[in-house]
């Protein structure tokens, strides 16, 4: 291999640098090489000399002065130039950044390239290319803004075009759909731009397209699209082929309308229409729409019910002359006429229409000028409420009224309403008289409060209940009449109050009771002179009951048979049994019943003290709340006696001590019953009460049939008796 001499390198060097020097020359952009420092400052150790080209700056100026290139930093990419830098200074990741930069006045754009390089003395060092991309941003400016300004056309017109092959692939750029849907065009060749349908309407949209493809029929299908925000909106597809004079189809054209706004407003008017249907056909009252000539041009089901239709279309092109009276439809006619020409509605007329059938009815009608969408008159809008019974329930009303006016007015009692401080608004004529005054207007300068009751009454005890309760019934007072004369009354009022609650005026009712009250008054004096004379005969009857028992005690006195003195004993304690009824009554405030509880219980210790048996026989006496009357008290008590006697004298034999238990109680069943028990030596199992010979038994059975009772009797452990009646 010869050797090449140093003057052949030199050359070859040079030959070298220069086709360097060419390449950087012809290279679009400005290379440099850019050192970052430990200390924070910057500097470009080499730069081409694109950078008078791109900058404006000599790159000697530039390599001396890195700051040159810097101070030309647009204001606002300055902080992201410096981040960025720092970022890629920290992790030695290569660096671009497009920036735009401030050359003599004018704004430019630089897209910036490097990769940065970590030097031996801590320098950090990027070698790269900047080149201008001014005239690509304006460009891509101008895409957005075109493609902004599709997007407005099509907000505005909502629709764009389109064109296919012959086999319905799309091979052109359609810039209206990728301005909508944000696609490319590279996603919407082929049928590529079904991707931007909803996934529930591809299958469907393609179907319908492939089949108008292959018999080249219409195209014609409503989708929905996602435009580029995300949003779905519905569109009308439609297409036609373009046919060659062999009738080939060449090609494909077509628009898509977005009919969002469009479908919303069917649909809304849809349901208007609905709701409106279903508001004329179940709303009660008659509703009805007649052209310029009075005649129905619909009704709603109510209105055709009312004039016997079956159908509301059978009203159709027919006038109130088909319906009603010629006198009732001439008015109509002249009142909707005057609406139309006028323009003036009627509102809230009352007519009162006859039928053929010659029945009467009312209805309130309002009618309304109908308008086009231009304000024209057209026609009259009508609503009639059928007020029949309304008209008949005020008929009735009145009616009502004059009966109870007249009711008022010829009352036999007095109705009155007072303010609650006591003023008298209104009062009947009755009322106006049982006070003593000739008319109302006398009457009404009286007040109830300050001088309307007599002195020993007030008006405070009235006042209380209605507070309490709202009402008084049958409540007792006394007023003062006009001459100063006393008026009983009963009275009965309620509270009237307002929706608040308050109380606003009292209604009341009162009737002169005065004659029944004096009545009352003299048949409790009467009644009381009966009770003094019942109660001196009770306590006559007692003292001689009681005489009678002194002389039985002395007659008794003079004779020896025991068997006669002991028939004596009995007499007297019947007698005292009598007595002792009559001295209840007789310190009693009630003459009708007897309480049987004390009255029991005096007769059990009298008949203790009588035979002297006390500390031997123990007698208990258990009677409830019974009370009888005299008929029926008196027999009982001679029944006790009796048997309680005959006990005492029979059942414990030489002196023997025992026990007798009385009672006396009111059953459930009202009725009563009477036991009396002992604990002696009994008697015979049987007693034939038909055949006695004992006077007290006779007697016990004779009282007891008295009573319309029964007895019964046991032997068990001593004798029982045990009485209903």
């Amino acid at each position: 291999m010869p050797k090449t001499s140093i003057k052949e390198m030199e050359e070859a060097l040079c030959e070298y640098k220069e086709k360097y020097r060419r390449l950087e020359e012809n290279i679009p952009g400005m290379v440099y090489k850019f050192a970052l420092h430990p200390d924070g400052s910057f500097s470009f150790p080499y730069v081409n000399t694109a950078s008078r080209e791109l900058f404006d700056l000599e790159p000697e100026d530039l390599m001396k002065n890195g700051a040159l290139l810097g101070d030309k930093i647009h204001p606002d990419d300055r902080e992201r130039w410096d981040q960025s830098l720092k970022r890629s200074a920290e992790s030695l990741a290569p660096w671009r950044e497009e920036l735009r930069h401030i050359v003599n006045g004018k704004i430019r754009w630089y897209d910036c390239m490097s990769r940065p390089e970590k030097q031996p003395n801590g320098d950090i060092v990027w070698h790269g290319i900047i080149m201008e991309i001014t005239e690509r941003r304006r460009a891509e400016e101008a895409l957005r803004h075109s493609e902004k300004r599709y997007r407005s056309f099509l907000e505005v017109t909502s629709q764009f075009a389109w064109v296919t092959d012959a086999n319905g692939q799309v091979v052109e750029d359609i810039p209206s759909w990728r301005s909508f849907t944000g696609q490319t065009y590279e996603q919407t060749k082929g049928t590529g731009w079904s991707t931007a349908l909803h996934p529930q309407d591809v299958q469907h949209t393609l179907e319908i397209w492939n089949r108008a493809v292959t018999t080249k029929e219409h195209y014609d299908v409503e989708y929905r699209v996602r435009r580029y925000d995300g949003v779905y909106r519905l569109m009308l597809a439609r297409g036609v082929p373009i046919l060659d004079e062999q009738n080939n189809v060449v090609e494909w054209v077509g628009t898509c309308i977005d009919i969002t706004e469009r479908k919303q407003a069917e649909e809304a008017l849809a349901k208007e229409q609905q709701l409106l249907n279903i508001l004329l056909d179940t709303i009660p009252d008659n509703i009805y729409f007649k052209d310029r000539d009075s005649r129905f041009i619909r009704i709603n089901k109510s209105l055709a019910s009312w004039l016997g239709l079956a159908d509301p279309s059978e009203a159709l092109g027919r006038s109130d002359f088909d319906f009603f009276s010629q006198e009732h439809a001439s008015q109509a006619l002249a009142d909707e006429q005057e609406i139309i020409r006028t323009g003036q509605s009627l509102v809230g007329i009352e007519e009162k229409e006859t039928w053929p059938d010659s029945e009467d009815t009312w209805v309130s009608t309002t009618k309304i000028p109908l308008r086009d969408d231009e304000g024209n008159i057209v026609g009259i809008l009508g609503i009639s409420r059928d007020i029949t019974e309304h008209k008949r329930a005020e008929q009735a009303l009145q009616e009502s009224e004059e009966r109870f006016r007249s009711l008022y007015e010829n009352s036999t009692i007095g109705l009155y309403r007072t303010t609650p401080d006591g003023w008298i608004l209104t009062a009947n004529p009755t009322a106006v008289k049982m006070l003593g005054y000739d008319s109302f207007d006398e009457l009404a300068k009286r007040n109830l409060e300050k001088s309307g009751y007599e002195p020993s009454y007030s008006r405070s005890e009235f006042m209380q209940r209605l507070e309490k309760d709202g009402i008084v019934s049958g409540l007792e007072s006394a007023w003062l009449k006009r001459d100063g004369t006393t008026i009983f009354i009963r009275e009965s009022s309620r509270a009237i109050r307002d929706e608040n609650g308050k109380v606003i005026y009292y209604d009341g009712t009162f009737e002169d009771i005065t004659d029944r009250k004096k009545a009352e008054e003299q048949s409790q004096k009467d009644l009381k002179e009966k009770e003094v004379m019942l109660k001196e005969i009770h306590h006559r009857v007692k003292n001689n009951l009681q005489i009678i028992s002194s002389l039985l005690s002395l007659q008794a006195s003079k004779l020896q048979d025991e068997q006669a003195l002991a028939a004596f004993e009995e007499s007297k304690n019947r007698i005292y049994t009598m007595a002792l009824i009559h001295e209840q009554l007789y310190r009693s405030f009630n003459f009708s019943n007897i309480q049987m509880k004390d009255y029991v219980q005096t007769l059990t210790r009298e008949l203790i003290r009588a035979y002297r048996v006390f500390g031997r026989i123990e007698i208990t006496a258990k009677v409830d709340n019974t009370s009888l009357g005299i008929d029926k008290a008196i027999p009982c008590g001679l029944i006790l006696n009796e048997l309680i006697t005959n006990s005492i004298k029979y059942a414990f034999p030489e002196g023997s001590p025992g026990r007798i238990n009385v009672s006396l109680k009111t059953l459930k069943d009202s009725t009563h019953e009477i036991k009396v028990r002992d604990n002696g030596v009994g008697l015979s199992k049987y007693i034939d009460f038909e055949n006695l010979e004992s006077l007290g038994l006779h007697l016990v059975k004779v009282l007891t049939e008295q009573l319309d009772g029964t007895v019964e009797m046991s032997c068990d452990k001593g004798m029982t008796f045990l009485i209903h009646f």
